[in-house]
């Protein structure tokens, strides 16, 4: 079911003209329409493609949708690059789990542009876009944490993933946290913003102690330990009959972190450079 409200992409004046948070007009709604649509997804390279001309399509408008596309993009450059060299095990399983990843992205990317139902984590993204309050501190933390604590156990499920992946996967996580470098300076340069800090800052404890558990020792422990979480409960779905508990165990967790990012912002501990 449609959203009661309209989107940013549908705010137009009584001459019918459609304007938009970011994109203008009608013909890169539709561009973007069938770029996200994933009826016809093909393969990896599709996927990649398509994030990347969404990403383009964004940054020339400097709308802040396109800063997930445009990290998004660069991991599956990464990712496509190790296929190519040889790095992993099981080539085969990576690309089917790729694309059952990148899908997830799509398909929301897809329902939000045509106002439909979203997952809960998008709509904490996109929501801040169609009520005007989107800033790169608010909505990249909020996309980062669709993609890696909701959408990643799905997409590994979906992907029937199995135990023996776990070293292409660990693989698949070195490779995505080494793209740190390449997305410091793409945001920069498209957006500028400095990310820096997302990656070297130091914890803010007082926040970060609503996660619970042990404090990791740096960024890239509690990257790897996302994933590795991502990991486990991607293969514990295979049992239909925990699958409910899972997807209720990420539901919750998601929550926890939008709060708390949210109380990073409003603390102003998750400030990002300019």
């Amino acid at each position: 079911m449609a959203h009661a409200h309209r989107s940013a992409l549908w705010r137009g004046d009584s001459s019918g003209r459609l304007e938009s948070f970011g994109v203008g007009g009608r013909t890169q709604r539709s561009e973007l329409l069938a770029l996200s649509d994933t009826r016809d997804l093909s393969d990896l390279g599709d996927a990649n493609t398509r994030v990347a001309t969404i990403a383009e399509i964004f940054v020339d408008q400097a709308d802040l949708r396109g800063l997930f596309p445009l990290i998004y993009r660069i991991g599956l450059d990464a990712v496509a690059e190790a296929l190519d060299e040889g790095c992993l095990r099981d080539p085969d399983w990576v690309k089917r789990f790729e694309i059952a990843f990148a899908s997830r992205y799509l398909d929301n990317l897809h329902r939000h542009l045509g106002e439909d139902k979203t997952t809960p984590p998008w709509t904490a993204v996109y929501g801040r876009v169609d009520d005007g309050t989107a800033t790169i501190a608010t909505v990249l933390p909020a996309a980062l944490n669709a993609h890696l604590i909701s959408d990643l156990p799905e997409a590994l499920h979906t992907s029937d993933v199995r135990a023996y992946h776990i070293v292409d996967f660990f693989t698949l996580s070195r490779v995505i946290w080494q793209t740190a470098p390449d997305t410091i300076v793409a945001i920069k340069d498209c957006y500028g913003t400095d990310l820096s800090p997302l990656y070297n800052g130091p914890f803010q404890i007082r926040a970060v102690s609503s996660l619970r558990g042990r404090v990791p020792s740096s960024r890239e422990q509690l990257f790897h330990n996302i994933t590795a979480m991502a990991f486990a409960r991607g293969r514990a779905m295979a049992n239909p009959l925990a699958r409910p508990l899972i997807r209720t165990q990420i539901a919750s967790r998601s929550r926890m972190l939008s709060v708390a990012a949210d109380q990073l912002v409003s603390l102003s501990q998750l400030r990002l450079g300019v």
